[in-house]
């Protein structure tokens, strides 16, 4: 449906943008999207509920990046464990060289921490 119709693509990407929108704001917008489409065929009509139960009657401080300076997802974690990962080259690998990794890598995530602290960053 979102690949052969243009309004139903159009209302999906403005649902897409709430999460830039300020929290004040969010109900506001999405329910002049909602005005602004008239379609209420089955899949669009689940497609609102969904948006407006889920997302917009929700908890917004725990999605709207409106005033967000940081991440706020666990893709950093993410980032963090790939690495270390990559630094053991074997999965589940427990051993002296594990230890020492992590030692490496706390050293260096505690020197970045501080440089962020004093600005260098």
């Amino acid at each position: 449906m979102f690949k052969e119709d243009d309004k139903f693509r159009r209302h999906v990407r403005r649902a897409a943008v709430l999460p830039f929108v300020p929290e004040n704001s969010v109900e506001d917008v999405w329910f002049q999207a909602l005005e602004d489409n008239q379609d209420d065929s089955p899949p669009v009509m689940r497609f609102k509920d969904y948006v407006t139960e889920t997302w917009v009657e929700g908890h917004l401080q725990h999605w709207n990046h409106y005033d967000n300076d940081g991440p706020r997802t666990t893709n950093a974690v993410e980032g963090w464990h790939h690495k270390l990962n990559a630094m053991c080259r074997r999965p589940h690998q427990i051993s002296t060289s594990s230890f020492k990794h992590f030692k490496k890598n706390r050293l260096r995530m505690r020197r970045r921490l501080f440089n962020w602290m004093l600005g260098v960053l």
